[in-house]
């Protein structure tokens, strides 16, 4: 781009008219005219110095004094002279050359004021198009912010929709887990209930009368019960198989407090003042007492709880009766005895086993003799 500010100067030629006659005729006066004044001056103010004017009586010569509008007019006389001897207005063409070349310069510091404006015009396009610049990034960050607040708000909108959801769920596993804990309270409590009957249960067996039939063998019965109680205290709820053991040992339990039954068994007797073990025939009233007599006929009685009002009972094996109360024991054991009994005692305890004397029994002879 070309600098507007520069603006090539045009030499201004003024064109020297060639000396006419006249010209130089009055250029040749004035330049006597002027020696003439110069060198009067010079002998008015400077004869005296040197002894070349002297004034008569030896006076001394004054300077002329000439003041400031003399002079000016006089300088204006002898410049009107020179306009008026000027030839072919040459001081006109002059000045106005002048003039023209002084337009010429005011126009190139117009020019250059304009190439200041236009240069300043062009830096602040620059500042403009930087700041379009700017407002175009800025723009574009607004957009793809503009777009991530989008982006952010679905995402928001979609968690918020998730957490919701989660809400409901979570609302509906509470509700479950309530129902669970309620479940889960009535499995403990189940179980719990159980492990007490369980604890009951093994208390009466290990309290329960000593003398049982063979089937209901005492430490085969508590046996299973504790079994049962180890296996309950591993489960986390009660399994039905073992909810179905414990009501199997229990009705075996209420069967047994209900039989009555003739049975061998083993019985501990003192015998002279000595501890001894022998086989006897028992009848069992259910589970609250025995009657027994044994094989050898040394002793009959019957074993019963004799702390019928306490919390825990306690057998005893009595065999110390009044005569009425044997005899009636006598007489049930006569009721219960089958009549093949002599058959069964070899057959459970062997033919080694002497039995003494006869037994009577309902279907025989009740005067047998003892």
């Amino acid at each position: 781009m070309a600098d507007l500010g520069q603006i090539p100067e045009i030499p201004v030629e003024i064109p020297e008219a060639g000396p006419s006659k006249g010209r130089k005729i009055l250029v040749t006066i004035l330049i006597v005219f002027i020696g003439i004044a110069l060198g009067g001056a010079a002998m008015y103010f400077g004869g005296p110095k040197i002894g070349i004017l002297k004034l008569p009586g030896g006076a001394t010569p004054t300077t002329p004094v000439f003041t400031d509008a003399q002079a000016r007019q006089r300088i204006a006389e002898l410049e009107s002279r020179l306009d008026a001897y000027s030839v072919l207005g040459a001081s006109a063409d002059v000045k106005a050359r002048l003039d023209e070349l002084r337009d010429r310069q005011e126009s190139q510091g117009t020019m250059q004021q304009v190439d200041a404006k236009l240069s300043n015009a062009i830096e602040r396009e620059a500042e403009y198009d930087a700041l379009t610049r700017d407002v175009e990034n800025l723009n574009a960050s607004i957009a793809g912010a503009q777009e991530e607040l989008l982006s952010t708000q679905r995402q928001g909108a979609e968690a918020d929709s998730r957490v919701s959801g989660l809400r409901m769920e979570i609302a509906g596993l509470e509700q479950q887990v309530g129902k669970l804990e309620v479940a889960d309270a009535r499995r403990q409590a189940v179980k719990n209930s159980l492990l007490r009957d369980v604890e009951q249960l093994i208390i009466q067996i290990r309290k329960g009368i000593p003398v049982v039939p063979p089937e209901y063998r005492k430490d085969a019965r508590l046996a299973r019960v504790t079994k049962l109680r180890g296996e309950l205290e591993q489960e986390n709820w009660v399994r039905p198989e073992v909810l179905e053991e414990y009501t199997q040992l229990y009705l075996e339990e209420l069967e047994m407090a209900a039989q009555e039954n003739y049975f061998l068994a083993n019985i501990p007797m003192v015998e002279k003042k000595q501890p001894v073990r022998k086989w006897a025939e028992c009848v069992s009233i259910g589970n609250r007492m025995v009657y027994f007599e044994t094989l050898d006929k040394n002793f009959t009685g019957v074993c019963r709880n004799t702390n019928p009002g306490g919390a825990i009972p306690r057998y005893q094996l009595l065999v110390d009766l009044p005569r009425a109360e044997l005899m009636d024991i006598r007489d049930v054991m006569a009721e219960y005895r089958p009549e093949d009994y002599e058959e069964r005692i070899r057959v459970q305890l062997g033919e080694e086993v002497e039995i003494v004397g006869k037994r009577s029994t309902v279907a025989g002879d009740s005067s047998a003799t003892s």
